[in-house]
């Protein structure tokens, strides 16, 4: 009986050191990118062994937000990336709950208009002609992590890349606020 117990015990303890290993990833509580993509290196400090760390750093974390805006990465959205890259989770020690995630904005572009400025007077639209306009069809795209879902929608007011505007989608008679990305397109991140 007591061998028995040993052994579970060397066997738990063994078990335990697999579990957690060597590798520690530490989420920062924010940060800014440049990057149009977000990396895990870039979010979290990374203390494990060399060539696990080479691979940790491949692993992408989905689009980086619109320069100006925040997007929120989770140590549960983290451990997904790590399972879709072939890397288990429960092998690393994860540390911290949430991320804030801030895009600078780009200097060889002017900052997006404010959410509050989104009506555009019929002068500065006659200089400067929307890349959407009210009632277009426009191609929708709903991103959520690595899944990305094509609609076609209609837009219910005019905008320029970067702002956001109402798309109806005539199929589901549903509307979304998406972010315009070019001519006739749209983008919804969830």
């Amino acid at each position: 009986m007591l061998h028995t117990t040993f052994v579970t015990c060397l066997i738990a303890c063994a078990l335990g050191q697999n579990a957690t290993g060597d590798a520690t990833l530490t989420l920062r509580p924010q940060v800014t990118i440049t990057t149009p993509e977000i990396a895990l290196e870039q979010v979290a400090e990374i203390a494990c062994p060399p060539e696990m760390s080479a691979r940790l750093a491949l692993v992408s974390l989905g689009s980086a937000p619109v320069p100006g805006l925040t997007r929120s990465i989770t140590v549960g959205y983290v451990r997904l990336r790590l399972r879709r890259y072939g890397i288990n989770p429960g092998a690393l020690t994860l540390v911290g709950e949430t991320t804030a995630v801030q895009r600078a904005p780009d200097p060889a572009t002017p900052p997006a208009p404010a959410a509050s400025t989104r009506a555009v007077s019929q002068a500065a639209e006659a200089a400067d002609p929307p890349c959407v306009r009210r009632r277009d069809l426009v191609v929708v795209q709903v991103r959520c992590g690595g899944v990305t879902i094509t609609l076609e929608g209609r837009a219910c007011q005019a905008g320029h890349p970067g702002q956001t505007v109402t798309v109806s989608i005539p199929k589901t008679s549903r509307t979304l606020e998406a972010r315009i990305v070019g001519p006739g397109q749209v983008v919804v991140e969830l």
